[in-house]
């Protein structure tokens, strides 16, 4: 996507991020886009500042604090596949409570520290672009987790007929798993 507008939202979520802070939306209705919050992840340029010879791209500087989102509605598929830390080491820990998202969640052969979903809503079911085929709502097949999985409360936007796919065939967690999902 290269270098993306950020919203107030966005401005946010970075400085909190840059500080060890953590985020919260709660009853703000606010939307982080699923690039933007790889990008964040990632450490991948964000911004240009200047122009010319002085123009230069900003990236957010994540703190061993990780990412942590209360609140937010994320758009997009979150697309972590075979993302690793600095030096081949875990990134860092990632932990989204009540939060909404439209899209999916991928970290397929990702190294992860901690990975926590409580009380977050799936909305909608993900579907390929390329081959039009159902994706797992939330894949982490093949990753490696050095800590804790949460997905306490996870749960689809529907419950009547939504569907909660998850995929973690070949996960490695060190740490404990606690899993259930809301009615």
């Amino acid at each position: 996507m290269g270098i993306m507008q950020l919203t107030a939202a966005e401005e946010s979520l970075v400085r909190d991020v840059e500080h060890g802070d953590k985020t919260d939306f709660s009853g703000k209705q606010q939307e982080i886009s699923a690039e933007v919050l790889r990008h964040i992840i990632l450490g991948l340029p964000l911004v240009k500042q200047g122009t010319g010879w002085f123009a230069r791209e900003v990236s957010c500087a994540t703190t061993g604090a990780g990412v942590a989102i209360k609140g937010a509605r994320i758009k997009g598929r979150v697309k972590l596949d075979a993302a690793i830390g600095g030096e081949g080491g875990p990134l860092w820990p990632l932990e989204f409570r009540q939060c909404v998202f439209v899209g999916g969640f991928s970290a397929v052969h990702a190294h992860l520290s901690r990975l926590s979903f409580r009380d977050c809503t799936f909305a909608g079911d993900p579907v390929d672009p390329d081959s039009c085929r159902p994706m797992p709502t939330i894949d982490l097949s093949g990753a490696r987790l050095d800590g804790d999985l949460d997905m306490r409360g996870v749960h689809p936007e529907r419950s009547e007929d939504g569907l909660l796919w998850i995929d973690a065939m070949g996960i490695r967690v060190d740490g404990e798993i606690d899993l259930w999902v809301a009615n």
